[in-house]
């Protein structure tokens, strides 16, 4: 289970930064090359953190899959990768809707080859709606949320409480 919690996270990196790195583990699934995946996805932290050291901005897109998942998380039985896996089902739904991202198919299928849950079955719709409300990305604006409009380009919009439906 340590290695899929590590996947999903890697997923992720390559989904907001390195279009090789998700190409990477969608074609080799969970025998990709441990040592290729943890290079590159520390390679894209190293570069996002060394371009928002103090935390003002870029540095979000690496939490593309978390608003949501950190509810699933503690809403739910859900591992932390897993809830972020599905996080990132969440999260792309809207980047769909919103902003045409056109790989949803691609990732929901790298995700679910990865073995990582895409959704969660009898879930408390009202405690993960409750615990979004009370999320540390949250400002006086609403929920911001890490969507993605292609593989490799995330932008952290608010989004409103229809898409917060949608993606729920």
């Amino acid at each position: 289970i340590l290695r899929r919690e590590g996947l999903a996270e890697a997923l992720k990196t390559g989904l907001v930064g390195d279009r090789d790195l998700f190409e990477l583990l969608e074609r080799d699934r969970e025998s990709a090359s441990l040592e290729e995946v943890v290079t590159r996805a520390a390679a894209v932290k190293v570069r996002v953190v060394g371009e928002d050291e103090r935390d003002t901005g870029l540095r979000a897109i690496l939490n593309f899959g978390h608003t949501i998942g950190h509810a699933i998380e503690y809403a739910s039985p859900l591992s932390h990768g897993e809830a972020v896996a599905v996080g990132m089902v969440a999260a792309g739904r809207v980047s769909l809707h919103r902003l045409g991202f056109p790989g949803m198919d691609r990732m929901l299928d790298a995700i679910d080859n990865l073995n990582l849950p895409t959704r969660v079955q009898g879930l408390e719709r009202a405690r993960v709606e409750d615990l979004l409300r009370h999320d540390k990305k949250r400002d006086r604006e609403g929920t911001r949320m890490v969507l993605i409009r292609a593989f490799g380009d995330p932008v952290v919009e608010h989004v409103a409480p229809s898409d917060i439906d949608l993606a729920l």
